[in-house]
């Protein structure tokens, strides 16, 4: 691939990548990260790549495998001994150990990925969720509990 067509490359799908990203990411640096990795890959790989019009699929199922690499390595991580009861089940009772503050839905995905040690892609599959929506829900209910116990995310 010459330089001249990849920079058109660039040029064209350059918005529509990181548009995809953004609604994916919900973060405006991070949709920039991955939208520039995006790039990066295709002029690593310029030269054993085909120009088709296949490109677009590849352009975004690129954005996707980095979306979901981006969300694995920077989902936050919140020690289980920072959230009440969770680290000690016999003193959980039929109540959620988080009343008041995360649904009962929302402390079974995090029992059954934290304590339980299931895979994202088994409970991906179990609940007909994506694994990148699945860490950002894990992210979402982590941030929750921080905040109702007055610690910064």
């Amino acid at each position: 691939m010459h330089d001249n067509i990849f920079d058109e490359i660039v040029r064209t799908y350059y918005q529509p990548i990181y548009k995809y990203c953004y609604i994916k990411l919900r973060d405006k640096y991070a949709a920039e990260d991955c939208t520039q990795e995006v790039f990066l890959v295709m002029h690593k790989k310029r030269e054993k790549l085909i120009i088709s019009e296949n490109i677009k699929s590849w352009l975004y199922k690129t954005a996707q495998n980095i979306i979901k690499n981006y969300i694995k390595n920077n989902i936050e991580f919140i020690p289980i001994e920072k959230c009440e009861n969770i680290s000690q089940p016999e003193n959980m009772n039929e109540e959620t150990a988080f009343e008041g503050i995360i649904s009962q839905e929302e402390e079974k995905l995090l029992t059954a990925y934290y304590i339980d040690g299931t895979d994202i892609g088994t409970i991906s599959d179990m609940t007909n969720t994506s694994e990148a929506a699945l860490y950002k829900r894990l992210q979402r209910i982590r941030k929750k509990i921080l905040k109702s116990k007055g610690e910064k995310e």
